[in-house]
């Protein structure tokens, strides 16, 4: 262990700024966010807003914002340098378990217990898609920065794979069964939401199916997409 230090209260979510060499920590119950000096462990200021438990922190390098997603259903954007709250983002209605960035088109993604999840731009105050699929609460989303694509998992153990083109509908569903060693199996049974869980970590590694490739003229979302693999091309 290189250093450890006390927190005011238990802890529920981490995030790092590199650039800044700060440590952001979620409160586990008053919903207050702390800012930590990595080097010293001292606390450098206390960011309040929520209303209840924050569940997760991202950075938006590009803004020079990181946003943070609460039980008190609300996303918040706060100014890096001020700690001050510039946004509080309303849509969801239950509270939010997961928080991802789209980082090239500066988009967040949220999943919640409502059963869905939404897509964020930090200039609005709402949402400017609304996933909807999955019949359980949700326990996270992810989205890969090679591709744009986006993964949520749900309560039941359903993974669905998203293409923010065509938001209509994923792109594919899916149970997630265990996890055996590093490989995490899929069925078409009532899965795991460990397992779920475990999946959505490891995103970044997975290989766009090629069922989903195709065009989708003619649905509604965002253009773009992000950037696709060569084999995509």
């Amino acid at each position: 262990m290189v250093q450890q230090w006390p927190t005011p209260q238990p802890q529920l979510t981490l995030s790092f700024l590199t650039r800044y060499g700060l440590l952001y920590s979620g409160g586990a119950s008053q919903g207050a966010i702390y800012t930590w000096n990595v080097s010293t462990g001292q606390q450098l200021t206390t960011m309040t807003g929520h209303a209840d438990a924050c569940t997760a922190i991202a950075d938006v390098p590009t803004q020079d914002r990181v946003a943070s997603a609460s039980h008190d259903r609300t996303l918040r954007i706060w100014d890096v340098t001020s700690g001050e709250c510039e946004t509080v983002m309303r849509g969801h209605s239950q509270g939010i378990v997961g928080l991802d960035l789209f980082e090239e088109r500066s988009l967040l993604l949220s999943a919640s217990y409502d059963h869905t999840a939404r897509v964020w731009s930090p200039q609005v105050s709402s949402s400017v898609l609304v996933l909807r699929h999955h019949k359980t609460p949700l326990v996270g989303v992810r989205c890969s920065q090679e591709t744009g694509d986006v993964l949520t998992a749900s309560l039941d153990g359903v993974v669905s794979l998203w293409d923010l083109r065509s938001p209509v509908r994923p792109m594919q569903s899916f149970f997630v069964a265990e996890t055996v060693g590093t490989q995490t199996q899929a069925s078409s049974r009532p899965g795991d939401p460990s397992a779920a869980g475990s999946f959505l970590r490891s995103f970044d590694l997975c290989v766009r199916p090629e069922a989903s490739r195709g065009s989708r003229n003619g649905d509604e979302g965002i253009g773009g997409g992000g950037r696709r693999r060569r084999s995509e091309a």
